[in-house]
């Protein structure tokens, strides 16, 4: 939150005294655009940059995007520039510096956490359980052990562990009238940490891919079905976790029986 916020305040400012640099980047406050801005605080620092200047700060800085340095300069050279006249110069230069300061220090505190939780996952039992699972990463995998915790007894199965984290939805019935709606009443950190992971588990799992996808060619909306998936992820989680067994696709059988239809 802290980290979101000292980015919105830098977005802010730059759209007043440097615009064009708006969007050069992929993340504003990623390392590359912080190294920028304490080199260019101002579009009147960086006009100066020429091709094979800019061409050898990348080189220096190993920046590793996708654009070229002539996109980059032209990117820069098309952008409007900043509302600031040359007296206002030196305190905006100061300010895009203390802004970028305070996100060094954030973005190096989040490190030392990372180190911190990655030591601690190391030594949990469960870690190997839920690393196991396709994009399951430091973070993920430390909100799954949050969220399921030590105790087997903790939960009488994963119908019920989906409703506490509300990827399952809510039956509304009166009378003839019968709703399906949205679970507000939740563990909503919980959830968050469940809907991710179904969303970026797409990537490696074909078997969450297409159950999304036959979801969405139904008219789900997007939200929705990463909730279903979520909730069949869950499913699978609860087991593996009950077992104590590391999840194995080739033992998962809607993923053998998937494989199988492909093969045919």
């Amino acid at each position: 939150a802290d980290r979101l916020r000292k980015r919105n305040q830098l977005e802010a400012h730059l759209r007043q005294v440097f615009p064009a640099f708006i969007g050069l980047f992929a993340d504003l406050d990623g390392a590359i655009s912080r190294r920028f801005l304490s080199d260019f605080p101002s579009w009147k620092d960086a006009e100066s940059l020429t091709t094979r200047r800019l061409r050898t700060w990348l080189s220096k800085n190993r920046y590793s995007g996708r654009q070229s340095a002539e996109s980059l300069l032209a990117t820069l050279g098309n952008g409007a520039e900043g509302l600031v006249c040359d007296d206002e110069l030196v305190s905006y230069r100061r300010r895009v510096a203390r802004m970028v300061g305070s996100l060094d220090h954030v973005h190096n505190q989040m490190k030392e956490v990372e180190v911190e939780l990655a030591a601690a996952l190391k030594a949990h039992p469960d870690s190997a359980i839920f690393k196991s699972f396709p994009m399951v990463a430091d973070v993920t995998a430390a909100g799954l052990i949050s969220l399921f915790g030590d105790d087997r007894s903790r939960y009488s199965g994963a119908d019920g562990l989906a409703a506490i984290c509300g990827v399952a939805p809510v039956t509304v019935a009166s009378g003839k009238s019968h709703r399906v709606c949205f679970r507000r009443a939740c563990n909503r950190s919980a959830r968050q940490t469940l809907v991710t992971f179904a969303q970026l588990s797409k990537r490696k799992s074909a078997w969450a891919k297409t159950k999304y996808e036959k979801r969405r060619e139904k008219g789900q909306r997007h939200p929705g079905a990463t909730r279903a998936g979520a909730r069949d992820w869950l499913r699978v989680l609860y087991a593996c976790w009950k077992n104590r067994t590391p999840y194995e696709p080739t033992a998962h059988g809607a993923v053998v029986r998937l494989h199988e239809v492909v093969r045919d």
